[in-house]
């Protein structure tokens, strides 16, 4: 008998001992414990903000409407000796758009804003070649514009909304598209035009105040410049190796 009230005993001074251990949940931080649930929650990361698209600035750009569903962009004009020659392409064309990612370079009708596809044309009355962008927005085309003035210096295009004067029936050739992604379209080791288009287009990218023609001073003098950068794959790569 006295064994059993000492037993009943210690059984009673165990458990009150236990429930003085629990903790109370008035004491506990009712922020991160659920009362449903009371584990540890961490807080939520605060949101990335979103990087503004690249904005080209040319005053020298007469513009079309941006709601103009009819927009284009010549580009640039050559002779046909030139356009003729083998393996011609366009480069410099070529280079600002891979710079550019906000536009999207389409093998077809370009319907969307951002959207641009290619097509080249004869040009005038002396069967000249002008590569011309085609928008189905025209702030697009403006900007398209915009950007390859600024990166290659010595062009001249112009925006139109509707027909362009001059211009001729298509050319039958492959049109100009980013066929095969970013890495397919990057510069060729030895091709020195590319790589020069892509290190001024790259670094007007980051600074479109640059002055001079910096595509123009490399292809003059590329023993001066960082040409095997021009071969990484994003401009944030091209400009941290080029020193920029």
């Amino acid at each position: 008998m006295r064994v059993m009230t000492w037993l009943l005993g210690l059984t009673l001074l165990v458990g009150c001992c236990k429930e003085k251990q629990k903790p109370d949940p008035l004491d506990m931080d009712p922020v991160s414990v659920s009362p449903a649930n009371p584990t540890t929650t961490l807080p939520s990361p605060e949101p990335v903000p979103a990087q503004p698209a690249m904005v080209w600035e040319e005053s020298t750009i007469k513009t079309i409407p941006d709601h103009c569903s009819d927009a284009k962009a010549v580009l640039a004009v050559i002779t046909h000796e030139a356009y003729s020659k083998p393996g011609f392409e366009w480069k410099w064309v070529r280079q600002v758009m891979l710079a550019n990612p906000q536009f999207t370079v389409v093998p077809h009708a370009a319907l969307m804003p951002g959207m641009v596809t290619f097509q080249d044309y004869d040009y005038g009355t002396s069967n000249a070649k002008a590569l011309v962008a085609h928008c189905g927005h025209g702030g697009t085309c403006n900007q398209v514009a915009k950007a390859y003035k600024r990166i290659v210096r010595s062009s001249k295009p112009t925006v139109y909304c509707g027909p362009v004067p001059g211009l001729g029936k298509p050319v039958s050739a492959v049109p100009l598209w980013l066929d095969g992604g970013p890495k397919a379209n990057l510069p060729q080791s030895g091709d020195v035009i590319s790589q020069c288009a892509r290190l001024a287009a790259c670094a007007l990218v980051k600074d479109q105040t640059i002055p001079g023609d910096p595509g123009l001073e490399c292809q003059r003098a590329p023993s001066r410049f960082a040409l095997a950068c021009a071969s990484k794959a994003s401009c944030a790569e091209v400009n941290a190796c080029a020193g920029r």
